[in-house]
């Protein structure tokens, strides 16, 4: 779902996302978009086509849109500085490699819901994807997950309620738990936890750098 950005320099720029999201067999998500029009008349979004889009408003009133596999379009709109697009829609998220392993995906027990992938609708504009956005997020989780949006805090399943400033959001889903070490928390699945030979191998990865302390992984120590 990598898809290529445009430059524009007169692009819109989305300013805050507000959602109700639900997750599971079925991802469900009411968005709510506040968007910065910079002088267009016309918005072009990009929505994964698996989704279903249940209703669309802009500024409080049903309008028209069209739509072309993964992307939306709502044209006509009224000058002026600014707009709020809601947006509801609902489908089911199942994506697998060649190798059939699951990269975008949700359902009941697990999900990685991928900030380059369009769960949420994006304005694929290098201005737009470049700058920062505020997100309030109220998520109904089927499993434990973490965010990008408030640095891969530990959140349990339920409702709770994310915020964050970020270019994009992605949330991990699934049976997770955190370790205390060196006065950091390593996120990682509950099997490793589990099993102490399996935690010695994740702790040692740390040890030497092979795992950061943002979780990302090293370069320099690949021959350990």
């Amino acid at each position: 779902d990598i898809c290529q950005t445009y430059s524009d320099e007169r692009s819109p720029l989305i300013k805050k996302y507000e959602m109700n999201l639900s997750t599971g067999n079925i991802v469900r998500n009411d968005c709510v978009i506040y968007i910065d029009l910079r002088g267009n008349n016309s918005l072009r979004f990009r929505l994964d086509e698996c989704f279903n889009i249940d209703e669309l408003l802009l500024n409080g009133n049903k309008t028209f849109y069209s739509r072309n596999g993964d992307y939306f379009e709502v044209s006509d709109i009224p000058d002026g500085e600014e707009a709020v697009l809601s947006i509801n829609y609902s489908g089911r998220l199942n994506y697998m490699d060649k190798l059939n392993n699951k990269t975008d995906f949700c359902d009941y027990y697990s999900g990685y819901l991928s900030d380059l992938f369009a769960w949420y609708p994006k304005i694929l504009t290098d201005q737009n994807m470049g700058h920062k956005k505020e997100f309030v997020i109220s998520i109904n989780a089927v499993n434990s997950f973490v965010t990008n949006l408030d640095e891969a805090v530990l959140h349990h399943s339920g409702f709770n309620t994310i915020t964050g400033r970020k270019t994009d959001a992605f949330f991990y889903i699934g049976n997770i738990s955190s370790v205390e070490y060196k006065g950091k928390n390593i996120i990682l699945p509950v099997e490793y936890v589990n099993k102490q030979c399996s935690l010695d191998s994740i702790i040692k990865l740390f040890d030497v750098g092979f795992i950061t302390r943002e979780g990302k992984f090293s370069c320099d120590t690949l021959d350990i």
